[in-house]
């Protein structure tokens, strides 16, 4: 059950939100003012935008590149990796072990057919991934104690003194009694 929990917090639900969509042809000027207006409540500098043209998603700009030196967006525009996409529907826990020292620096998430936010190594720090890692830990416990329980003189047998005495504190403390 425990890896059940942990496996159902997906990248969609970590994701970080994109900016705002920017048109191709757009003059950076356009661009510029698009990001600051939309920028409600967040930094712009901590989104990307998608650059369509028309309808069709082909790069992504950082509010930080936008440069009036050239004459448009789709100018400066990178484009969007194939190796830089996940399923919204991965699970965090995969999607932890795609970051590397050689990874890309963020994802795009997929939702079916649109590109919906993206994923940062910082996402991972988050209530939710480590809600992920509590829950694996929990099956551990649970794991080691169903063990412990197979043969409890000898599970006891292997504890150090320290810790049986410990245990006999803890267990007074809890039942106010000697344990059978």
């Amino acid at each position: 059950i425990f890896r059940q929990m942990a496996g159902s917090v997906h990248a969609k639900h970590i994701q970080c939100a994109l900016g705002p969509a920017v048109q191709a042809n757009s003059s950076i000027e356009d661009a510029w003012e698009l990001l600051m207006t939309e920028a409600d409540g967040y930094d712009p500098l901590s989104r990307f935008s998608l650059v369509f043209a028309g309808d069709r998603p082909v790069g992504y700009i950082a509010f930080e590149n936008l440069d009036t030196s050239v004459k448009d967006v789709a100018s400066i525009a990178e484009p969007i990796p194939a190796d830089g996409l996940v399923s919204a529907d991965t699970p965090v826990l995969e999607v932890a072990k795609l970051f590397s020292k050689e990874s890309p620096h963020f994802y795009f998430v997929l939702q079916e057919s649109h590109i919906t936010g993206t994923i940062h190594y910082e996402e991972l720090l988050g209530p939710q991934f480590k809600l992920c890692l509590f829950a694996l830990t929990l099956e551990l416990e649970t794991t080691a104690l169903d063990l412990a329980l197979k043969d409890p003189a000898a599970s006891w047998s292997v504890l150090s003194e320290g810790r049986k005495r410990k245990a006999m504190l803890a267990y007074n403390a809890r039942y106010s009694r000697e344990p059978d």
